[in-house]
């Protein structure tokens, strides 16, 4: 018997769907595209299942008939360290509105290894967070339309070769604000987390052979917020809360890559005050749309 664990040969990668196209595979001789430097993948399949009680008699009397699924709900969470790459799994989601056909395989050796493939995948909520001596963490709740175990992908896939850049770092990172003035460097940041919300509705339909299949993800309302922790230079933050003053945030990253979150407010100010430390303060902010710079 064979146990699989994470030093085992870990492989996650995507091919990038056109909207038309949604929930397709590919086929014949097709290219895989790496994300970065994946550090978690954690897949989730819910089928509903439901238990389906009738009026029954003797030793049935009681039991279900059947357990039924009511809908299969395939769910992804996402984890990497992104470096400089020519290709950004965010481009493909957030700037050409693709769907993903994801490809996990999890090798040990040529008789023992397995493949997870995912269809139709979407991103539901991405984070991106950084905190002092540590490379900024990425992640994204991702929903799909359909997932399996093959003992083989379909057609011919070509592996792409694995990142050599290093991962971005906290130093490679900054934040701005602009509250009217012109952006401007926001002073003191030990941590941030920014994350977008977006919504995702899934639509489930009947087909014409009378199953019950989900057809599109489509995106509802985003909402865009983040989490600051910085040391506490003047009252300009308690100032922006209690005036609730419209501000941009922008994330600057390597190679001209932001994040923006737009005509926002600070819905909170948590300033904590003790003897033995620097004033810190949390900062909670949501705004109302943001842009970004993978394009």
């Amino acid at each position: 018997m064979v146990r699989y664990k994470g030093t085992d040969q870990l492989l996650v990668q995507y091919v990038a769907q056109t909207e038309t196209n949604y929930g397709a595979e590919p086929s014949g001789s097709y290219n895989l595209v790496a994300i970065g430097y994946p550090t978690e993948l954690t897949p989730q399949f819910d089928p509903e299942l439901t238990a389906i009680h009738v009026l029954r008699t003797g030793a049935s009397a009681g039991l279900p008939i059947k357990l039924l699924s009511k809908r299969s709900n395939v769910r992804l969470r996402l984890q990497w360290l992104q470096p400089t790459m020519t290709a950004y799994l965010q481009k493909e989601l957030f700037t050409d509105l693709d769907n993903l056909y994801l490809l996990a395989r999890v090798y040990r050796d040529a008789s023992n290894y397995f493949f997870i493939k995912a269809n139709g995948v979407k991103c539901n909520v991405l984070t991106v967070s950084g905190s002092i001596g540590e490379p900024i963490q990425w992640s994204m709740d991702l929903i799909g339309k359909a997932m399996d175990t093959p003992v083989a992908p379909p057609g011919t896939p070509t592996y792409a070769n694995e990142p050599t850049n290093d991962p971005w770092l906290w130093k490679d990172c900054h934040l701005q604000y602009d509250s009217g003035g012109g952006l401007t460097l926001f002073p003191d940041v030990t941590d941030f987390e920014i994350r977008i919300e977006f919504g995702l509705k899934p639509v489930f339909v009947f087909n014409s052979a009378g199953s019950l299949e989900l057809t599109a993800l489509e995106q509802t309302i985003i909402k865009p917020t983040a989490r600051i922790t910085c040391n506490l230079q003047s009252e300009t933050q308690l100032d922006w809360l209690l005036g609730l003053t419209e501000v941009d945030l922008k994330l600057i990253l390597p190679d001209s890559k932001h994040i923006t979150l737009l005509d926002g407010k600070f819905k909170s100010v948590e300033p904590t005050l003790k003897p033995d430390d620097l004033l810190a303060q949390r900062l909670e902010f949501e705004a109302k749309s943001w842009s970004h710079g993978f394009t």
